[in-house]
């Protein structure tokens, strides 16, 4: 009688208990997926950020280039420009001595 009477009850401990423990896994397994689905939104978003940062790097370096052939340009005409003034005052030197 004793054993008749605590059965249900032990069963419905043993079913709670088990659901329980379904629970557990099924919140542990929910978490996870949102611990990864966090994880993956924040590597998309520092994947996004360091292809800004590559752009800006591609951008500097497009105007670096432009600067220097602009002062290459530059130093050559002033290059260009010293040469005709030593060329010029050569040709000046030699005339003024003959005087």
């Amino acid at each position: 009688m004793f054993f008749r009477r605590r059965f249900p009850n032990m069963m419905s401990i043993v079913i709670v208990i088990g659901g329980l423990f379904v629970s557990l896994f099924l919140i542990r397994r929910m978490k996870y997926l949102y611990d990864s689905n966090q994880k993956y939104h924040r590597l998309e978003s520092y994947k996004q950020y360091m292809e800004e940062i590559s752009d800006y790097m591609r951008n500097v370096e497009v105007s670096a280039n432009k600067s220097a052939m602009s002062l290459h340009r530059l130093n050559s005409a002033l290059q260009k420009q010293q040469q005709q003034q030593l060329v010029t005052g050569a040709t000046t030197e030699k005339v003024t001595p003959g005087r």
